[in-house]
């Protein structure tokens, strides 16, 4: 077998490795994902004969983030402040974003072909993905009808998968055909379904998280000058949008939805009447907040520096039973929450003032790297979107931190940040020779 033909099997094991990890996440759970991720570093570790890679330098930070929380958490399970299980829990969500990161990393470093497989298969994936939601769709409308509430809507049919949202950054993006090889047709095909299914969900989150790291990458590469272009990729959502409405339009999800969009700053505000019940359920986001900061405040100096470490919990009162249904391992109504929506709350009561800075200091690094390798190539400026996108889903949606990720985008930080360090290694090679 010559370097070509190994080469391309390589490619292929990688296509299918890329699969598994995909597909445990989008058509499973965030645990049997976690647990995939796992088997996988393993299987990269044995192939490499142990040899561990730290794909990029900003990676000290996430360590640095694990090591305070461990110790610190650990000191605070013996004084008896909280107990095994939600330390385990934080363990579980903080090491997350690190084995992504890391297979991310090693899926570059094992694909010896300049292709685009990588970037396909998260397409095809997306596409996959999106036929099984429809699929539930069409099962849960035959069953129930269309006059629900958005709330039973949301609860019946299920959010959308992040893979969705990342796959239409991807073709939003690809105006030169850089990253996506894949034909016309078939492409198109899956864009329209991942649209049609953000839509069918009422995801806020992923609607916002495309905009926003579709608009970075089109500013950085001088995209929004090409109006034909944009004008195109518009009318197609527009088109999909009024599909959509349509056939919604006999529900009250639409105005719901709207009134929610219509709320979405004023849901994270923290600064409200809190003494009304229906503000806090309301702005739910903006209460946990509200309390996270309080119980900051409330820490003595030293914690409000490094927080109490993993299994910290957040005090909401009465509410973390009355409307999440949280109970204690004892049975009693518990008055305490594990993770906020808003991440940096989270942090800031884990693991204090330092821990936001490093959370911080992780994403600064990570623009830093795309800027210092370029703006003007497709794979800086993707990262830097993806960065900004992920430090936005910070504030509303937690980030790196919890059960259910955004995992394909934290895959591409793995695979994007290695490819420019060998980049940079390559052109060091270069100099030198």
């Amino acid at each position: 077998m010559d370097k070509n033909d190994f080469a391309k099997n390589n490619n292929t094991d990688i296509c299918y490795l890329l699969m598994l990890l995909l597909i445990s996440e989008a058509f499973f759970s965030a645990a049997i994902g976690y647990a995939a991720n796992i088997l996988v570093f393993g299987y990269f570790v044995f192939k490499n004969h142990g040899r561990l890679i730290n794909p990029f330098r900003e990676m000290k930070y996430l360590y640095l983030i694990l090591f305070l929380g461990a110790i610190v958490g650990a000191c605070s399970y013996v004084n008896d402040r909280m107990v095994l299980r939600d330390y385990v829990r934080d363990l579980y969500y903080f090491t997350t974003p690190v084995f992504i990161i890391l297979n991310g990393a090693y899926l570059k470093r094992n694909n010896q072909l300049v292709s685009n497989s990588f970037f396909n298969t998260i397409i095809v994936v997306a596409g996959m993905q999106a036929v099984y939601y429809f699929i539930r769709v069409v099962i849960n409308i035959t069953n129930s009808g269309l006059n629900i509430t958005f709330r039973n809507w949301r609860h019946t049919f299920g959010d959308s998968s992040p893979i969705a949202a990342t796959a239409i950054v991807l073709f939003l993006i690809d105006s030169k055909k850089q990253l996506i090889s894949i034909k016309k047709g078939t492409k198109i095909s899956i864009i329209l379904l991942c649209v049609a299914e953000i839509l069918f969900s009422f995801s806020r989150t992923n609607i916002l998280l495309v905009l926003v790291t579709t608009l970075v990458v089109a500013f950085q590469s001088g995209a929004v000058k090409n109006l034909k272009l944009w004008f195109k990729k518009l009318m197609l959502v527009i088109i999909i949008l009024s599909i959509t409405f349509t056939l919604l339009g006999k529900t009250d999800a639409i105005a719901t939805f709207i009134e929610k969009t219509m709320n979405s700053f004023s849901e994270i505000n923290n600064d409200l009447d809190w003494s009304n019940v229906s503000e806090i359920q309301q702005n739910w986001r903006g209460y946990e907040t509200y309390r996270a900061i309080l119980q900051f405040r409330n820490y003595p100096v030293l914690h409000q520096i490094i927080g109490y470490g993993f299994g910290e919990r957040i005090d909401v009162g009465i509410y973390a039973n009355k409307f999440l249904n949280i109970i204690n391992p004892d049975g009693s109504v518990s008055t305490t929450i594990p993770v906020l929506h808003n991440g940096y709350s989270t942090i800031l009561c884990k693991l204090g003032i330092i821990g936001i800075i490093l959370y911080v200091g992780f994403y600064i690094s990570l623009i830093k790297l795309g800027i210092r390798h370029g703006k003007k190539m497709i794979i800086s400026q993707l990262l830097i979107a993806i960065t900004i996108g992920m430090a936005m889903e910070t504030y509303i949606l937690n980030g790196l931190f919890r059960e259910s990720v955004n995992y394909p985008f934290i895959y591409l930080i793995g695979y994007l940040g290695y490819s420019l360090i060998q980049k940079e290694n390559d052109n060091v090679r270069k100099e030198y020779c």
